[in-house]
């Protein structure tokens, strides 16, 4: 049980503080103004969601198995936030 609670911990770090304020508004823009949410707690905000689909993305059958609605965003994950390891992400924000 601890293992999702803190990876979606983290997903909220990555997407305040790693990934681009380009990759954050396709998220809030596209990914999710034309998907529903991984989960219902998902829907409560954007960053909600991605911390969500992110802690999904460490264990992505499951995130496949939430319904189609995961497909989109399991895509974004493994394509622009991941290096197709799910232990390594791509993108670094510049300090």
């Amino acid at each position: 049980m601890f293992g999702p609670i803190l990876h979606h911990g983290i997903g909220h770090h990555v997407f305040a503080l790693v990934i681009s304020s380009n990759l954050k508004h396709l998220w809030v823009k596209r990914i999710c103004a034309q998907s529903s949410s991984v989960t219902a707690y998902g829907s409560v905000s954007p960053e909600e969601d991605f911390a969500e689909a992110y802690a999904l993305y460490l264990k992505p059958s499951r995130l496949c198995t939430e319904s189609a609605r995961g497909a989109p965003k399991l895509a974004f994950m493994r394509e622009l936030v991941f290096s197709g390891d799910p232990w390594t992400l791509k993108e670094t924000k510049s300090l």
